[in-house]
């Protein structure tokens, strides 16, 4: 019963934080959609949804930094490239912590892991996108 409650509660926290983010990008909407499924409401589902999201995320990752390089100047594309190679290095390091951390005995911490994984991606989109919107590009 206790497990059960965790897993209820951790479900809950990862669909409210989708929900809170669900307005700001459609990648967000599909995830909650998928996380509110009778069918996703296990470990299994619950992760499934944030890989696909993850995959999703990633995707959106290569649009917004090939739309970013096609419109800087060649020392910023020369900065981004830099930049974007010392966050794929972290992304990859910071993915081998949280795997370390994450394995532990349950199944809970699998779609916890997931979700990291995903906000990781998710929030190299963002920063990218804000570069965009910083230079005036849509």
């Amino acid at each position: 019963m206790k497990n059960t409650l965790f897993k209820l509660i951790i479900f809950i926290g990862i669909t409210f934080s989708c929900s809170l983010a669900a307005s700001e990008h459609p990648i967000d909407n599909n995830l909650s959609k998928c996380l509110a499924k009778k069918e996703n409401t296990n470990t299994a589902g619950m992760t499934n949804c944030t890989y696909k999201a993850l995959e999703q995320w990633q995707e959106e990752l290569n649009i917004v930094y090939t739309k970013l390089l096609k419109n800087l100047d060649p020392i910023s594309k020369t900065k981004l490239e830099e930049s974007q190679n010392t966050w794929l290095h972290f992304r990859d390091q910071e993915a081998e912590t949280i795997t370390k951390i994450y394995n532990k005995p349950g199944t809970i911490y699998i779609p916890m892991q997931a979700m990291d994984l995903l906000m990781l991606t998710k929030n190299r989109v963002l920063d990218l996108n804000g570069y965009l919107n910083a230079i005036g590009i849509k």
